[in-house]
Order: structure tokens, then sequence, then C-alpha cells
């Protein structure tokens, strides 16, 4: 491997682009590794993708129960991207495509980032590869995923033209922003704070900070003067009294936790283990500063970059844990915290007789971590897909465009991870119809709304605490109820409702409603 040379101005320079290859395929691997990935709330945006490719399709009645309405709301640019691939590929490959556009777009914003925040430090980039298969992304929050990426681009490209910076820069990041916010709200504000942060300390002026910010995510801001009037008008997904905090220790642990960890232990250790490089990288900008250890500290945090970075460290301990259901709102601040440490980094020590062994060190030992985590975590896709499997095996005597109620007594974790909390989604993607928990029900965060709400006046609940009562109306909406977990009790019940056991598998069961759909029959062909 040869060092990084002054004369290679590209982003990624020639000598790394082989081994960047051979690490973007590796961290694919997961995502393409079983026929469902088994992310927490995927399902969720999937169906909400599949509702909208397929809305005037005869096909299935999705009109019935849904409203499309398009409109750049945030939280929406996964469900788009499954959209658009949804017309060159079938839903559950349509997923895998958007996903891996977050993977590929993750490191190669960072080198971007890199490229112009410390050049001489772009081989840090490779960093983003222990950074691809975190908490987060396991929980389904893929809209904020490729947040990430965007923030980068954005960030990067206002560094660079920030000193002479015109109209024709002002509307590239209008519609750069738009994507980010599109993407995710939290993404598109910490960009925007983060430009007027970094321009005040700069230039030691709050007004020029603030112009920088606003010229450089206006768009975004009037976007989200849209978004409030649309949620102030409509039902809204947003709870003001969800408050939460983290204690100081634990928010300390959850910055390994609640990043690191989702359904491996050793991906978790060897992740973690990784930040001993920003870590030091970090204490050798101070102790190669000159002066006393005063004046290393003082000329360190009043670097721009460095101030940003120490901003967001502290942030983390005082945004709030869950607010306005938002949830893990402050451990959304790490990637951003990892990634900003990369930039601050100190002078690159020298190790070797060629000067090229830190360089070697850093990129073996973050790349054997990289493909080490892709691997454990491919394992666990396999081993979390059989589960998938096992509860989606009912598709097949599910009748086309029926109404399924998904009762959930048990809810099997793999790691912090939970598959199965919105698999019952791939019924309806395969043969149409509706249930009650689909991602419409926080309407203003997906494109697509259920036509009535609040939901359970159109599509009621079980309620455990009135079971007969509850039996007895749901038997009038619901075709379907998919039973998962043991109670012997509610499927007697069911059954004395006119409900009868069409499927077993293991201790998921699939319930037909008798006196409802009469003698039609259970395999209808779907899509």
């Amino acid at each position: 491997m040869k060092p990084l040379t002054t004369n290679d101005n590209s982003v990624i320079p020639k000598s790394y682009r082989a081994l960047l290859l051979v690490m973007i395929l590796a961290s694919v691997l997961p995502i393409w590794a079983t026929d469902h990935f088994p992310s927490q709330n995927g399902p969720w945006y999937l169906l909400a993708s599949h509702v909208m490719r397929n809305y005037e399709n005869p096909e299935f009645n999705y009109a019935d129960y849904y409203i499309r309405h398009w409109h750049p709301i945030p939280h929406a640019l996964h469900t788009y991207l499954m959209f658009a691939f949804s017309y060159v590929a079938p839903p559950l490959i349509a997923m895998k495509l958007a996903l891996t556009v977050y993977a590929i777009a993750l490191p190669l914003s960072i080198f971007y980032f890199l490229s112009i925040a410390a050049p001489d430090k772009r081989f840090l980039g490779f960093f983003a590869f222990v950074l691809i298969h975190h908490y987060t992304f396991y929980r389904g929050y893929h809209n904020f995923c490729l947040s990430i990426p965007l923030y980068f681009f954005n960030l990067g490209y206002w560094l660079k033209h920030k000193d002479d910076f015109k109209l024709k820069h002002s509307l590239v990041m209008a519609v750069m922003t738009s994507f980010l916010f599109v993407a995710h709200l939290f993404g598109f504000l910490l960009l925007a704070c983060s430009i007027g942060w970094y321009r005040w300390i700069e230039t030691k002026s709050f007004i020029k900070g603030t112009i920088s910010a606003v010229t450089a995510s206006w768009a975004g801001w009037l976007l989200l003067l849209d978004f409030i009037y649309l949620n102030s008008q409509e039902n809204s997904w947003a709870d003001p009294d969800e408050l939460e905090f983290l204690r100081p220790h634990t928010a300390v642990e959850y910055v390994f936790r609640k990043f690191f960890y989702s359904m491996s232990v050793p991906a978790y250790i060897l992740g973690a283990a990784m930040l001993v490089w920003p870590t030091y990288l970090l204490w050798r900008r101070v102790s190669q500063s000159s002066g006393s250890w005063g004046q290393k500290i003082r000329s360190t945090i009043t670097h721009p970059m460095v101030a940003l970075f120490l901003v967001l460290c502290v942030s983390y301990f005082f945004v709030p844990y869950k607010v306005i259901n938002w949830h893990y709102a402050n451990s959304r601040l790490l990637p951003f915290i990892f990634i900003l440490a990369l930039a601050c980094a100190g002078p690159i020590p020298q190790w070797g007789k060629r000067q090229r062994g830190f360089q070697t060190c850093f990129l073996a030992t973050v790349c054997a971590a990289g493909i080490g985590i892709d691997l454990l975590m491919t394992w666990e896709v396999v081993e979390a897909e059989k589960k998938i499997a096992n509860y989606t095996s009912g598709i097949e005597h599910f009748d086309a465009n029926s109404t399924l109620l998904p009762i959930h007594l048990d809810n099997p974790a793999r790691g912090q991870v939970r598959p199965l909390t919105r698999a019952h989604e791939y019924y309806n993607i395969a043969k149409g119809g509706v249930n009650n928990e689909g991602a419409a029900y926080f309407n203003t965060l997906v494109p697509i709304w259920y036509r009535e709400y609040p939901v359970s006046k159109m599509l009621p609940d079980y309620d455990e605490k009135a079971p007969e009562e509850s039996i007895q109306s749901i038997s009038k909406v619901y075709d379907f109820v998919l039973v998962m977990g043991d109670d012997d009790e509610l499927r007697t019940r069911l059954t004395n409702a006119g409900y009868l056991n069409v499927h077993t598998a293991g201790n998921v069961d699939l319930f037909r409603n008798q006196k409802k759909l009469g003698n039609k029959s259970s395999t209808s062909q779907g899509s």
C-alpha cells in the first residue's frame, strides 16, 4: 500500500480504490444474503412503497383503505427510493437496492468530506466500514441512515465553497438540503446548526454564522414550514408529552451499546474496539500542539471543526433520549460525532522505516474489523431469516385483498432487534389488503395515509382487558387474524367467533374468518 501523496488530489486516492471496492462488496453482503432483510421497521416502509406503486392496480385494493399523499415530507426518502426501484425489481429486491444505496453512499460521503476537511487524512475514510451495520440500521430507521451520508455530502460541499459562496452554490445546496430534509428532519436540522456553529466560531460573528446557515439551507426551511402546516391540519404522529433523558452513566454506556450492538455481540465488540483510533488521533491533536497544556487545549478547542465536534459531544448528554415520538434521539448524534472526530485528528504519526507504518496498521485493523462485522452480521441475518420465513409461511393461505389483524403475544428478540415486529406487512405486500399497524398510522411520516383516523375506528385492535367484546368487534372487520405466541384461551375465543385455523408454524397461527369470507378459497392468487 503506497502512502498518501500530496499530488493525488482525488477524493479517493488511486492506491486505495481496489481496497475500497472490496470493502463495499463485503459491506453489502448481509443485505443480499437472504430474501428478507431482517430490519425491525423495514417492512413498514416497504409496504408503503408497494401501496404507492400499486395504488391504481386493479389486482390490489389498496385504494379502499389508503390515500396517496405526494408531499415532500421528512422520513420518506427511503420509501421513495424503494418506489423508484419497484419499477425495475420486485418489492424485496427494491428494498435491498435502497439499502445498498446507503451502504455505498456512507463511505463515499466520508471520503468526500475528508478530502475537503482534512485532505491529508483521506485514508481515515475506511473507518466508515465499521459504522455501516449499526443498531439504528437494523432497527429499521433507514431514512435516518440515509441522512448520515447526505449530511456529510452537504457539509463537505459547503466547506469547499464557504469562502466564496455564490448564488450557484446556494442553488446546488437547495437541492442537496431538500434531499436531506426528505431523508430525515434530524439530519437537516443538525446540518443547519453545524454550518451556523462552524461559521460563528470561525468568524467570531453570530450574524455571519446565521447568514451562512440560512443561505446554505433555506430550501429545507421552506419545506419545514410546509411540514409544520401539514401536521397542524391532520392527525399528527407527534406526542408533545413524551420526554425522557438518560442518566450520565447510561448515556456513556449507550455510546457503545446503542450504536454498535444490533444482533451480534462479537460484531459489537469489534466495532466498539475501533474507537481507539479516533480517540488516539484526537489525543495527538492536543499533545502535538505547541505551548503549555492550557495553551494546547485552548488552541485545539477554538478550531471550528473541533468546536463543532465538541458541541455535538456535549449535546449528546443533554439531548432527550425520547422526545415527541422520536426514540434514541441523542443516540442519533453518535455517527456524526465519530466521523467528525476523524476530521479533527492530529498529525498522522509515521511508524516504520518507510514512514507508512501507521497507515498500514490503521487500514489493516479497520478493514479486518469491517469485514469481520460484515461476516458476523451475515450469519445473524441468515439466522433471523429462518424466523421470518416461519412467520410468513402462511401467506399462501392468505386470501387476496383481505383485512389482517396481527396479534403478537410474544415477539422474540435477536440481540436488541425484534425482526418479526413488522413482518405481518409481508402478507399485505404479497396479497394486498390492509392491517391496522402500518407506518401510515403515523400519517405524516410516510406518503400513504389511512382513509380514516384514528385508525381504530376503521380497524379495531385486540383488547386483552375486554377479550370477549374485542373478539366480537374483530370478527366483523377482519378476514384473517395472525397470532404469534402461546395463548390457548385466545385461540379458543377466535374459534368460537367463527375463525378457522388454516395454518400453523411453530407458535404462529393464521385464522380465517369463515363467517365473513364464506367458502372463498384461501389460496386466491395474489401478487
